[in-house]
């Protein structure tokens, strides 16, 4: 998972299917999610990206993160779906396929 700043995140969110994981260093749910996501991604195919609230605070602001970690799906250029918190991965994976119609 490769870690983005807000600049990146207009220019990737615009280009495809892509998930965004709002987190931080210090929040142990966000360290659980990272690795599922990572799966998820090589499962499925779709890019996943991590962003620092601490160093992107007014991407978070502008997405309205009160609480991480944040997860947003987009679909070229179009948030899609979001949740916050962690989730089995059986739970994100099922929303990962509805969501992009990956079988």
């Amino acid at each position: 998972m490769k870690n983005i700043n807000a600049d990146e995140f207009n220019k990737i969110k615009a280009e495809g299917k892509a998930i965004f994981q709002f987190s931080a260093n210090w929040c142990g749910p966000c360290r659980t999610l990272s690795p599922v996501l990572e799966d998820i991604s090589r499962k499925t195919g779709v890019d996943v990206y991590k962003i620092d609230i601490a160093e992107n605070n007014a991407l978070a602001q502008e997405y309205n993160v009160k609480s991480i970690p944040a997860v947003f799906f987009f679909n070229n250029g179009k948030k899609i779906h979001e949740f916050v918190g962690s989730k089995p991965i059986n739970l994100i994976l099922n929303e990962v396929q509805q969501k992009y119609g990956i079988l």
